[in-house]
């Protein structure tokens, strides 16, 4: 991490929101990830939470020129702002920060404590930023009513059906599981090759594991989601989620194909 940057974007955040950083403690732990608590009328409230962060994923070496606009320049063209951190997730903090100084200077008190809460390692972990936001407000006994994290997105042709863009609202993700393999086996000899070689049989174990996914299911949030963007759909999609018990297969196929050609 080239904490340089970091330390001049916590400048500008200085700079350019000075009611928050007048009105509001700031501690910073471990340096660089930053806890704003703003002051409620009454303490008997649980507070809030509101959380972000200010790293990005960094442009692979080489690529640089590949970009319609330097990705870190903050670039406003086509009424839109080009760079690192404006989906994921500078986004989130100067969002924040920018509704927090605008409440400011209307005068606004909140009647519960909100703590505004950005780390500066979510891309590789948060072992030093959130981990340990989490670990110096527990020892202090602070505990949340509820705390509000990135969430979903806008997004457009994302939902089956609908051509407009929907709200997603985001209550969950995906983790990530290692997978170790090894194989033991002589290497043979060229004049007497063997039918699988070591690398076949490495490979075909990697083609199974790549192929066992987790099933699809459709419930909860997610399901709530279609019903409200039920009436925007095209008729053949009202059709298919009219009939959830019968087309639920199909629709979990769609939502599978939407998110692989996002990715």
């Amino acid at each position: 991490m080239d904490l340089i940057e970091f330390d001049r974007f916590i400048s500008f955040l200085e700079q350019s929101f000075p009611l928050v950083h007048e009105e509001l403690e700031l501690e910073k732990v471990n340096s660089h990830a930053l806890v704003y608590k703003w002051k409620g009328t009454d303490s008997t409230k649980l507070p809030i939470g509101l959380t972000s962060h200010y790293d990005v994923v960094p442009v692979l070496e080489g690529t640089e020129e590949n970009w319609e606009h330097d990705p870190f320049s903050g670039t406003i063209a086509d009424g839109k702002i080009w760079g690192r951190g404006t989906l994921d997730d500078k986004i989130g903090v100067i969002g924040i920060l920018e509704a927090a100084e605008h409440l400011l200077k209307e005068g606004y008190q909140p009647a519960r404590d909100i703590y505004l809460m950005f780390g500066h390692d979510e891309e590789i972990g948060g072992d030093e930023g959130a981990a340990m936001i989490v670990s110096t407000l527990n020892a202090r006994g602070i505990k949340f009513d509820f705390v509000l994290d990135e969430g979903g997105a806008i997004v457009e042709n994302m939902v089956p059906g609908v051509n407009q863009p929907v709200g997603v609202v985001g209550v969950s993700e995906k983790g990530s599981a290692t997978a170790e393999l090894s194989i033991e086996g002589s290497g043979g000899h060229s004049s007497q090759p063997k039918d699988r070689t070591n690398i076949g049989r490495i490979a075909s174990a990697i083609a199974k594991l790549e192929e066992t996914q987790f099933p699809a299911d459709l419930k909860g949030p997610g399901e709530d989601l279609f019903e409200f963007v039920a009436p925007e759909m095209s008729f053949a999609m009202k059709y298919v989620f009219a009939n959830k018990f019968i087309f639920e297969p199909v629709i979990e196929k769609s939502c599978s194909s939407s998110l692989h050609h996002l990715r």
